[in-house]
């Protein structure tokens, strides 16, 4: 199981035209690996599961230990213009792992704010208006950064 990327994105669609996006995404380097590495080692999915035994049980359709930990899922509830937030896996020949509603449907020990906070600071973020695309702007010194 390699990991290329990890994602973190947050909207508001009940806001509809006024929703606000942002994307975080942290491409896996080498200077990434050991900490990363940490999270899937420490990270436990709904008080059940390892996250890595959780990915292992997803990409092999383990339908026992899935049970297990959407039985355990926190379920709360999204009040309106409540943010939700996915976290994303993509993989090196593995198919992309989507958490969708991390923070409400997912309880994931050392997640927030401890990985995100890591993502934030070593990542790449964008935000836009659901009305309005982002345009992006190449700079020798950043990946990107908005116009």
């Amino acid at each position: 199981m390699k990991i290329t990327e990890v994602v973190l994105e947050h909207g508001n669609p009940s806001l509809g035209p006024h929703e606000v996006k942002t994307t975080i995404s942290l491409m896996v380097g080498e200077q990434h690996v050991p900490r990363i590495t940490r999270f899937l080692e420490e990270a436990v999915v709904n008080q059940t599961v390892g996250l890595k035994a959780y990915i292992a049980a997803i990409h092999g359709q383990d339908k026992a230990v899935l049970d297990q930990v959407e039985a355990n899922a926190p379920k709360g509830p999204l009040a309106v213009g409540g943010t939700i937030s996915t976290f994303v896996m993509h993989f090196e020949n593995q198919p992309s792992i989507r958490m969708y509603d991390v923070y409400r449907q997912y309880s994931l020990s050392n997640f927030y704010p401890d990985f995100t906070k890591y993502m934030v600071e070593h990542g790449s973020k964008i935000s836009f208006s659901a009305d309005e695309p982002p345009m992006l702007k190449i700079d020798p010194d950043k990946d990107w950064e908005m116009l």
